[in-house]
């Protein structure tokens, strides 16, 4: 098992922060929700950009002058590669990326393209919401799942024999996409990993009842949660070590994780990947949806930063 929590995070005031600190380029996912506007307006950096993920639905009305949007190909991989190459970023570029709005496969892209680029060592922020819009009935993605299939990336050299297949949730609200990700991967043993300690107590509460619902294609009955694990929704170093301890206590023919949780736990699945199992039967599945909701939550949290250290253990090219 490998101990990430040796990795620095901390909770920060925005203004400090950036007062103390000056960036080649600071970028987020535009939302409409108020956390990611409040940091990237203070953000001190030569360069501010927004990336408009497709997936939002904004109209040209709404995307701020000077936002990066993607229009050719399809895809994380496409949208990310053809940011970085407009980026022009160096292995010594100070970078630092709010993930708050950040959709997990792109989340996970860009970790996996910056490492190709040798930009091993950034910044990232991330802001709790003061709360959800409504609570454990706030939707998070759109009702119909295009496709669940892996990451690009994050493909794994998976064996024929799947009687040991294990799949690793980090159980969000989304319970459909539980659902669908549990359907795909039919005959798998489940593990969930939840945040607890949550964003705050009721946002834990809000968890377990919008997971209970997809408890039927799970497998498992409402007491039959013994594997189980509580992780702080916050930490992604701490989710990256759960992960590494889930791995080495278990046998497995295939291992197919799929963060659905906090951007903080995506960050967490990505870091570990990276560091431990490329050319291995492991990916990162993920369901598509065609649409994700604008605006989830209304004020802010919490402001955490977490200084990423990544480092491959197979081939640089994704």
């Amino acid at each position: 098992m490998v101990d990430y929590t040796i990795c620095y995070k901390e909770q920060l005031q925005p203004d400090a922060y950036f007062a103390a600190h000056t960036f080649d380029l600071f970028c987020a996912a535009l939302t409409s929700d108020d956390r990611a506007h409040i940091l990237f307006d203070k953000a001190n950096a030569h360069r501010k950009q927004w990336l408009v993920l497709p997936e939002y639905k904004f109209n040209s009305a709404e995307i701020p002058q000077g936002s990066y949007t993607h229009d050719i190909g399809t895809g994380e991989a496409d949208y990310i590669a053809g940011f970085l190459d407009a980026a022009g970023l160096t292995p010594n570029s100070k970078l630092c990326i709010d993930i708050t709005g950040l959709l997990a496969p792109y989340l996970l892209f860009l970790l996996r393209a910056l490492a190709a680029k040798k930009i091993f060592n950034f910044e990232v922020l991330y802001a709790e919401p003061g709360k959800y819009l409504e609570s454990e009935e706030t939707k998070f993605s759109g009702e119909v799942v295009r496709e669940v299939r892996q990451v690009y990336g994050f493909e794994g050299s998976h064996i024929p024999d799947t009687s040991g297949d294990l799949l690793v949730l980090g159980a969000g609200y989304d319970h459909q996409l539980l659902k669908m990700v549990a359907m795909s991967k039919e005959g798998a043993r489940v593990v969930e990993i939840f945040g607890m300690p949550a964003l705050r107590a009721d946002m834990y509460q809000e968890n377990i009842l919008r997971a209970s619902r997809a408890s039927a294609a799970l497998g498992r009955g409402a007491g039959d949660h013994q594997d189980n694990h509580l992780v702080p929704a916050h930490d992604p170093f701490m989710t990256a070590t759960t992960l590494s301890k889930i791995s080495e206590s278990s046998r497995f023919t295939n291992l197919y994780l799929c963060p659905l949780a906090t951007k903080p736990q995506v960050l967490g699945f990505g870091i570990y990947y990276l560091h431990e199992c490329l050319n291995k039967p492991v990916s990162i599945v993920y369901p598509f949806c065609d649409v994700f909701p604008q605006k989830t939550s209304v004020g802010i949290g919490r402001v955490w930063c977490y200084s990423a250290e990544l480092e491959l253990n197979g081939p640089v090219s994704p």
